[in-house]
């Protein structure tokens, strides 16, 4: 979970630079690959939302002999820090009280399994594409409207979400989003490219990102590829952090 600079007084002794988040990551990493998994690990970033268009998945690590980034080779999600403090509240100040926002919380839940519940359809039937709305007001309405009626919701963009856009995604408590970090390209349709892209079953589309970005770390493979600017927001509400008692370490 990476969080903003302390104000000013607090204490800094957690706080790190993002300059030494590829030491970090190859650190852990590298100790994990003798491990016996039962499935492919993820990596989740919990982050503040000026941080969210950031290149994590691009982070490169060395494990044994090659060079890769850690998006080529796992799974990387991203998530809003602000809308898990909403979601449970004091996770890590307080582990002994579980203080549940219960209406966002519910609505999160409910989100995600309606979500789930729609994996036999097309990503490309249901994903609502932000670029269709004018105003961040009636994209909120068009997504409240959508959940009345119980139906999925998802968000796709072939541009990096402004202020306003993030805002909708956590009030509307948008389990999924995908999109671009960059679309100024010369040599591909980028709308055309994310379009092919959500050509598969939500439990399939983090593989295809997977994918997107494993293809373009391949040699030969420059800027003009979506998979270096992919941003996958996955908002599952049963995915939370392990709980530690730092009292007794």
């Amino acid at each position: 979970m990476l969080g903003t600079p302390p104000a000013h007084g607090e204490s800094e002794g957690n706080v790190f630079s993002l300059k030494d988040l590829e030491t970090l990551m190859e650190f852990f990493l590298t100790r994990q690959i003798y491990k016996d998994y039962s499935c492919d690990p993820i990596i989740v970033f919990v982050l503040p939302d000026q941080l969210l268009n950031h290149d994590f998945e691009r982070i490169k690590i060395k494990i044994r002999f090659y060079e890769r980034t850690i998006g080529s080779n796992y799974y990387v999600y991203i998530r809003s820090l602000e809308r898990f403090k909403h979601f449970f509240k004091d996770i890590h100040h307080n582990p002994e009280e579980k203080q549940y926002d219960k209406p966002y919380n519910t609505q999160c839940i409910e989100n995600w399994k309606l979500l789930n519940s729609s994996c036999e359809i097309q990503c490309h039937d249901f994903f609502v594409d932000v670029s269709n709305f004018n105003n961040h007001n009636k994209l909120l309405a068009d997504l409240e409207q959508r959940r009345s009626k119980k139906k999925a919701i998802a968000l796709k963009s072939n541009t990096p979400p402004c202020v306003n856009i993030i805002e909708v995604i956590n009030e509307s408590a948008t389990p999924v989003a995908l999109w671009l970090k960059k679309n100024d390209f010369k040599t591909i349709n980028c709308q055309e490219e994310l379009d092919k892209l959500l050509n598969c079953k939500i439990n399939e589309l983090p593989e295809k990102v997977k994918q997107q970005r494993s293809e373009a770390f391949g040699e030969g493979n420059k800027q003009e590829h979506i998979g270096h600017h992919l941003a996958l927001l996955w908002e599952d509400p049963y995915l939370l952090p392990p709980q530690i008692n730092y009292t007794t370490i």
